[in-house]
């Protein structure tokens, strides 16, 4: 999903895994700036039903395909299009939990966002209890440090939704060393803090 663009009629077109001229056997690189981009017309082809429909089945389908680049570019775009608009994949929540519990460790970028993007859009105390188990593995500390401050960028949502979840949340990110997982505490803590009072 190195872009998105709208045809002239009107459908989304989402290209994924666009190969370079140099190297027709791997793709090239993914940037936040294609994540953007791409978040930004998927955002746009939700304006309509229709389009909304295919853009967010096309987007499910890269997750799940068998292709890494493709997990990676799906589950960062599902993250900056829930952090745009949350609940925007509320129906998918499930599936966003699944692919972030079954990528494997050589995924780790496709892990994390999708953890994001599944808390996110858990709407349901339901969602929220299936995806916490997920969290807590992703939170231990033989995971990639990325890995765990978007786990408990997770958590920190999850708790700001849900009482039961918020005593833990806190405490996860107050006992947090890594710079990264203190930033992203900062970051997530207010909306968590200001739920609970």
């Amino acid at each position: 999903m190195t872009s998105a663009k709208a045809t002239d009629r009107g459908k989304l077109t989402v290209l994924s895994g666009a190969r370079t001229a140099e190297h027709p056997e791997r793709p090239r690189p993914w940037k936040s700036t294609d994540a953007a981009a791409a978040a930004q017309a998927f955002l746009a082809a939700c304006a309509s039903p229709h389009r909304r429909r295919a853009a967010v089945r096309e987007l499910m389908e890269q997750l799940v395909s068998g292709d890494p680049y493709d997990h990676r570019c799906a589950a960062e775009v599902a993250r900056l299009v829930s952090q745009r608009q949350p609940g925007a994949l509320a129906g998918y929540s499930d599936l966003l939990a699944d692919a972030a519990a079954a990528f494997p460790d050589e995924e780790w970028q496709a892990r994390g966002y999708a953890i994001a993007a599944a808390a996110l859009n858990a709407g349901t105390a339901a969602q929220r209890r299936r995806l916490l188990p997920t969290i807590r593995e992703r939170l231990r500390e033989e995971e990639r440090t990325a890995v765990r401050a978007m786990a408990l960028e997770a958590l920190l949502v999850l708790g700001a939704r849900d009482a039961a979840i918020r005593d833990e949340a806190l405490e996860a990110a107050q006992r947090s060393s890594i710079p990264a997982m203190r930033a992203r505490a900062k970051r997530f803590l207010p909306m968590a803090m200001k739920s609970g009072g």
